[in-house]
């Protein structure tokens, strides 16, 4: 009887860390969005995990379907959704790593906030891009001086404009 017991408990020991491992490789993927987050990788990092996040974060990039063809499109679309209240599709314009963040900080605004914050960004004109560096710049006109509004990247993958900062 005493070896029953004894190889109960070495098969559920079993199961329960099979089902543990399965669940550490399982939990869902998330980006890394500041720096906190980024030493925690760094001290829980094992080999390989570098790739495998990158390999991750090329395949969530190459789905995200936000963002226009041109940098000017992309702040469009996200005016266009500022305007409409959709502060989770403005969010979606953001580079990925930032969409959790930026939608946090729309939400701190109030719909005043906002028109006022939409009045500024319709004030966009001249861009200025790095073809080399895949980087573009747009500016407006803010308390009658010409700021950058907002900074863009090109996602390789889908050839979509996404911000990367914006003037709030």
């Amino acid at each position: 009887m005493n070896k029953k017991i004894v190889l109960g408990v070495v098969v559920l020991v079993i199961f329960l860390g099979l089902g543990y491992l399965y669940n550490q490789k399982n939990e869902e993927f998330k980006l890394i969005t500041n720096d906190e987050e980024l030493a925690e990788f760094m001290k829980d990092m094992e080999e390989g995990d570098v790739e495998e996040y990158l390999a991750k974060k090329d395949q969530l990039y190459a789905q995200d379907i936000y963002g226009g063809a041109t940098p000017e499109e992309t702040l469009d679309l996200y005016i266009e959704a500022l305007k409409v209240g959709d502060l989770e599709l403005a969010s979606k314009y953001f580079r990925l790593e930032d969409q959790e963040n930026e939608l946090i900080e729309l939400k701190k605004m109030g719909a005043v906030d906002i028109d006022e914050y939409v009045s500024v960004l319709n004030t966009h004109g001249g861009s200025f891009c790095s073809e080399t560096f895949g980087w573009c710049e747009i500016n407006g006109v803010f308390n009658n001086m010409e700021v950058s509004l907002a900074k863009f990247i090109l996602n390789e993958q889908t050839n979509k404009w996404k911000m990367e900062s914006i003037k709030n």
